[in-house]
C-alpha cells in the first residue's frame, strides 16, 4: 500500500517525532546490516553487482495503522535497482528505483513480519545510497498549520486551524 489515502500529497503530509533510520548519511560503517556485496564506505551505501533480493536493513519497530515517508538518495547508478520493503518478506513494496536521484516512498503500516528499513537490490545491482531518513507522517490539515489535503485550505486561530475548506478553480 503506498499511502491507501489518495488525497494526500507529500506536500501536505508533515514529519511527527525524529528521524527513525539511525546512520541514514551512512558516516560510519555501523547500524545497517548488510547483505551480498552492500558495502558502507565513503559516506555512502555501495551494492556493487549485488545480487538480487541482497538487503542493506536495520531494525525499525513502527505502530500499523501509521503513515510513514521514506527517503533517500541514488546516486552512481549503472545497473540494476533499489526497492523498499517494510519488512524484507514482502509487506509494502515501494516502486523499483533505477536511476539517479533522490526518492520518496509513502506507505501504511501494515505490522506484518518484524518491521525494518529495508532497501533491497532488484537484479544485479551497482549503485550508492545515502541521505536515507525515514519519519512517521500526519495529514498537514492535523496539524496547527495552514497545510490541508489537496486542493483544500485551511484557516483559523494559530494554534488550531479549525475551518478546513475546499478551493475551486474556475
Amino acid at each position: 500500500t503506498n499511502s491507501g489515502f489518495d488525497v494526500w500529497s507529500n506536500s501536505t503530509l508533515e514529519n511527527v517525532g525524529s528521524d527513525r533510520a539511525t546512520n541514514g548519511d551512512f558516516a560510519s560503517d555501523s547500524d545497517w546490516t548488510k547483505e551480498g556485496n552492500w558495502a558502507i564506505t565513503g559516506g555512502v551505501a555501495v551494492a556493487s553487482s549485488t545480487a538480487n533480493g541482497s538487503g542493506l536493513y536495520q531494525a525499525d519497530a513502527r505502530t500499523t495503522g501509521k503513515l510513514y515517508e521514506l527517503t533517500f538518495t541514488i546516486s552512481s547508478y549503472s545497473a540494476g535497482g533499489l526497492q523498499f520493503d517494510t519488512n524484507g518478506a514482502g509487506g509494502s513494496l515501494s516502486p523499483v528505483y533505477a536511476e539517479d536521484g533522490t526518492f520518496t516512498y509513502v506507505f501504511e503500516e501494515t505490522g506484518v513480519g518484524t518491521e525494518r528499513i529495508w532497501l533491497s537490490a532488484v537484479g544485479t545491482t551497482t549503485l550508492n545510497v545515502d541521505n536515507v531518513s525515514m519519519y512517521e507522517v500526519t495529514p498537514g490539515c492535523v496539524g496547527a498549520n495552514l497545510l490541508a489535503h489537496d486542493g483544500w485550505g485551511k484557516t483559523g486561530p494559530a494554534s488550531t486551524y479549525p475551518d478546513i475548506w475546499r478551493v475551486h478553480s474556475g
